[in-house]
């Protein structure tokens, strides 16, 4: 029985001496991990990343709390601190610092979006632990520390009034629109610099700020923007649009929004102060007071140099974080005169030769996971014990989940995409947004001939979505598998990653797809694992089988298993298999960009702090070139059909003007590109200043006479007056040139 006493006494004796310094040195410890690791998340893609900063999230508010309430509860009438083992002044000293903690590091306020929302709360515990740290600080008088006491309170204050902030403006009733953001028109083709990548990509988040909360960027703005995404070139468009993310990032999981504020920096800049001034108080009052310091030996000397060493140096770190990021390079204070722009530039320069050494380069994961049905369905057939285990516990398909790089030819083949149809197609943006795959098969519908009516069923309206990806998952699966002979067939890997990442996404990130349900996914396992021969583990191979059996399944049309092994092979009977691919992939794509334009605006701010996903960038690049539902009426009708094409074999390109073909165009698209308004004949307008090169119009090769007008160009119309053109623009999509007018003015006919 002694041997059961001496054990807890040794423990209890051990916990009494050191709870208190083991608190405030964990505390610390908590600040220094989450500053340097909570800036990893927007970058990388780890669960074990993302939990060590969970749990270090919740410690760092639980440990400074226990501390502050340890050093209340044990001081005594007289101000001992005997029970603690810990002299009255320097625990004094201690809880200030704990306030500090409680304000955390300027690199992460919100672990989730959630957090946002619980700024009330923060700022009840705002007054609560700071009325605990005042009586905490205010017993033990007279105290040896109180100047370096009172200062580092006042620091603590504004450093936990920052996080209230942060948290107050980046709740959803508070984050809106930016109605005084400084409007920059971009008109250069190509970005030359990272500087200008940077400056673009600024702008334009302020600008479509309004995404997060209603899924529209601000109307005012959206044609501008528009325009500028359609004269980007794919890489340039990727690199604006990560740093249009990493700015969202940063206002609802950062503080940046209050430190980056003029009133913001002062109070930063206070605090910076306020803390080397109370390192610098206590240094001196310690060697004054030096033999009053005996309680507790050297080692809470040691405990309060090394809070003092983590607070200076914890604010250094934040200094330098801010100097060095995004918001201060765009800042326009570095853009009054020529000694700001050279500080600016020594600034970026400095950045440039750290991030790489840093490996901060990357702005998001640039991956894409990947989880594949067959190859789940069939390892779960013959799965152990563990894979039971871990079901419980729903980490199942976790471990079934792979990563692929996201290649530079996989953007520019969705971005492609998507340009040719905000700019091909801007009159039926609505059924664009509206589309999975059918407008794709509509364009391809002679290459399919007969099997049109078939394929084109497992997309119609009257298919959901899931079923319709979970069908041609499938599909492209099999056909993946037969198909051996195209394996250097670029779009046979498009589809393939597509297909697997929007499976991932569907059964493991649904909020990202329409928030569809998972009882047909569930439902499809099921049904696969039953059609598994015992002797066969090559699901694939039996499905495609003459003679394959898929037993247990009931053979209507809501069958996915049946509706992809038809699909499957009603592509697989196509003659071009690269045209097949090619059309595949773009299915894929309409797959892809329908999920990313149903989706709620928060579950793709709330990717962003766990490495983002390439359907995030969809959806923003969609928003971008207008793809989205609920946007005015008055943006498409006037805004949209300001961008008019033409192709390259209706136009010819002279010397002293441009020949624009009609007879090549089809019946009345030439008056549907210039609009009813100014087809009818104009009256009034001058022929001076004939300096401009024509444009001109032919019926059937016979030219009709058109000329410069003013300060832009023109087309002549009947009889009436030159109807004015501004200079048009020539653009290339997949190699095929186009020709972009800027709509007419409209006048009275």
């Amino acid at each position: 029985m002694a041997l059961f006493r001496t054990i807890p006494d040794k423990v209890g004796r051990l916990w009494n001496e050191w709870n208190l310094r083991g608190a405030v040195l964990f505390s610390l410890f908590l600040q220094v991990l989450l500053i340097f690791l909570a800036p990893s998340r927007r970058r990388r893609k780890s669960r074990i990343l993302r939990s060590v900063i969970w749990l270090a999230y919740l410690l760092a508010d639980w440990v400074a709390v226990f501390a502050i309430g340890l050093i209340s509860s044990n001081i005594g009438e007289g101000g001992n601190c005997d029970k603690l083992g810990v002299s009255k002044d320097l625990s004094a000293f201690w809880a200030p610092f704990l306030l500090l903690h409680l304000g955390g590091p300027d690199t992460i306020t919100a672990f989730s979006l959630e957090d946002n929302e619980l700024w009330l709360r923060h700022l009840l515990g705002l007054v609560i632990q700071l009325a605990a740290v005042v009586y905490v600080i205010s017993r033990p008088i007279p105290n040896e520390f109180w100047i370096p006491t009172l200062l580092m309170l006042f620091a603590g204050a504004i450093k936990y009034a920052e996080r209230t902030r942060a948290l107050y403006l980046a709740c959803s009733s508070n984050f809106k629109y930016n109605d005084h953001a400084p409007w920059r028109t971009f008109k250069e083709k190509d970005i030359s610099s990272d500087l200008e990548v940077v400056k673009h990509g600024n702008t334009y988040f302020k600008l479509s700020k309004g995404l997060i909360i209603d899924g529209r960027p601000d109307p005012k703005m959206g044609y501008e923007i528009q325009q500028y995404f359609i004269n980007r070139t794919c890489e340039d468009a990727f690199r604006v649009m990560e740093v249009e993310l990493n700015c969202l990032y940063d206002i609802l999981y950062t503080k940046i929004e209050v430190v980056h504020s003029k009133i913001g920096c002062i109070f930063s800049l206070l605090c910076s102060v306020l803390v080397a001034i109370s390192f610098q108080q206590f240094v001196a009052s310690h060697h004054t007071n030096r033999h009053k310091l005996i309680h507790g030996g050297g080692t809470d000397i040691v405990v309060t140099y090394t809070l003092l060493i983590g607070a200076v140096g914890l604010d250094f770190v934040s200094l330098l974080m801010l100097i060095f990021s995004d918001w201060t390079l765009v800042s326009e204070l570095l853009e009054k005169n020529t000694i700001t722009q050279q500080v600016r530039s020594i600034i970026f320069a400095i950045r440039k030769i750290l991030i790489p050494i840093l490996l901060m380069d990357k702005r998001w994961c640039q991956s894409v996971s990947q989880f594949n049905l067959i190859s789940y369905c069939v390892a779960e057939k013959y799965s152990s014990w563990f894979n039971k285990v871990t079901g419980c516990f729903g980490l199942k398909e976790m471990r079934y989940i792979k990563t692929k790089p996201v290649g530079n030819e996989l953007k520019e083949f969705i971005f492609t995409e998507l340009k040719k149809k905000a700019v091909e197609h801007y009159e039926t943006s609505k059924e664009i947004f509206s589309a999975k795959g059918n407008w794709t098969l509509k364009e391809y519908k002679t290459f399919l001939g007969d099997g049109y009516s078939s394929i084109a069923e497992t997309v119609s309206e009257q298919v959901e979505y899931d079923e319709s990806l979970l069908v041609w998952h499938i599909a492209t699966e099999l056909c993946y598998f037969k198909d051996g002979e195209n394996g250097d067939d670029p779009n046979r890997e498009y589809c393939k990653i597509l297909s697997d990442y929007m499976l991932y996404l569907l059964a493991i990130q649904p909020t990202l797809v329409t928030n569809v349900a998972q009882v047909r996914f569930q439902e499809t396992c099921r049904h696969a694992k039953m059609s598994i021969p015992l002797d066969m583990s090559d699901l694939r191979g039996h499905l495609l089988s003459k003679y394959g059996n898929l037993r247990g399944i009931t053979r209507d049309r809501h069958s996915v298993l049946l509706g992809g092994r038809k699909l499957a092979k009603e592509l697989l009977q196509l003659e071009d298999k690269k045209m097949m691919w090619e059309m595949m992939g773009i299915v894929w794509v309409e797959l892809l960009c329908f999920g990313a334009s149903h989706s709620k605006p928060s579950a793709h701010a709330q990717q962003l702090s766990n490495g983002g996903e390439l359907i995030t960038f969809i959806w923003l690049l969609m928003a971008h070139f207008a793809f989205v539902e609920g946007f005015p009426d008055n943006f498409r009708n006037e805004r949209l059909q300001s961008v008019m094409i033409m192709r390259s074999e209706w136009i010819t390109q002279k010397p002293d003007g441009i020949i624009i073909d009609e007879g090549k165009r089809p019946a009345g698209s030439f008056r549907r590109m210039m609009g009813q308004q100014h087809w009818k004949k104009h009256k009034g307008g001058s022929d001076a200043h004939k300096d401009r090169a024509p444009i001109q119009r032919q019926q059937n090769g016979v030219p009709q006479a058109g000329h410069g007008q003013g300060q832009g160009q023109h087309v002549q119309q009947g009889q009436g007056a030159p109807v004015p053109l501004p200079a048009p623009q020539v653009l290339r999509i997949q190699g095929q040139a186009y020709l972009a007018l800027p709509a007419l003015p409209q006048t009275q006919g």
